[in-house]
C-alpha cells in the first residue's frame, strides 16, 4: 500500500484535512476523521496494513475484528479518491 503524492495532510482548527496539491482542484478537499488521519499518518510512515491494525488496537483497546473492518472500509475510501494505490 503506497501513499500517493496528491494530497497533504493539513489540520484547520479542529478538523483534519487531506488537501489536493494541485490548488485547482481544493473541492476535493476530503475531511478525516480521527480514525482516518491515524491510517493516512501510518500510512505515509511505510507502515503495513497489519501494523496499523495492531497499533489502533493496542492504543484504543478495541476488538481487533472491528478495527480490522474500519481500516478495510477506511481504506477503501483512500482508494476511490486516489489518496493510496496498491
Amino acid at each position: 500500500m503506497k501513499v500517493t503524492n496528491r494530497y497533504e495532510m493539513q489540520k484547520i482548527a479542529d478538523e483534519i484535512l487531506l488537501v489536493p496539491k494541485a490548488k485547482e482542484n481544493l473541492q476535493d478537499a476530503l475531511l478525516l476523521n480521527k480514525m482516518a488521519a491515524i491510517v493516512y499518518s501510518l500510512l505515509v510512515e511505510g507502515a503495513s496494513i497489519g501494523s496499523i491494525i495492531e497499533a489502533v488496537t493496542s492504543e484504543y483497546e478495541v476488538d481487533f475484528a472491528v478495527v480490522e473492518k474500519d481500516i478495510s472500509n477506511t481504506i477503501e475510501i483512500l482508494r476511490k479518491y486516489n489518496v493510496v494505490e496498491d
